[in-house]
């Protein structure tokens, strides 16, 4: 039996560039996890929107700012405890 070999595409500079960066090195997110990030990032904004109309500022530099902090925050919880994480690994050996 013959077997043929699969068609690959070649690769472009975005898809060799996406393929290393990730943005979060702790964990992998599936939908679900995405969804999350999500909610959480629209909740910061909802923070951001309401602050800003309590105190009369712009709104639409305090939407961004509120969910920019929460990814910024879990990235940050990220970041850490990969370094732990890596740390920890490091110092059994």
């Amino acid at each position: 039996m013959e077997r043929r070999y699969a068609e690959y595409q070649p690769v472009t500079p975005w898809r060799r560039f996406r393929r290393h960066v990730k943005l979060f090195r702790s964990v992998q997110l599936n939908v679900v996890g995405w969804s999350a990030v999500a909610v959480l990032c629209l909740a910061g904004a909802g923070v951001g929107y309401s602050g800003a109309r309590l105190v009369g500022l712009p709104v639409g530099p305090c939407l961004a700012g509120g969910a920019a902090a929460v990814l910024a925050g879990l990235l940050i919880l990220d970041r850490r405890r990969w370094a732990r994480h890596r740390d920890h690994g490091a110092s059994e050996r």
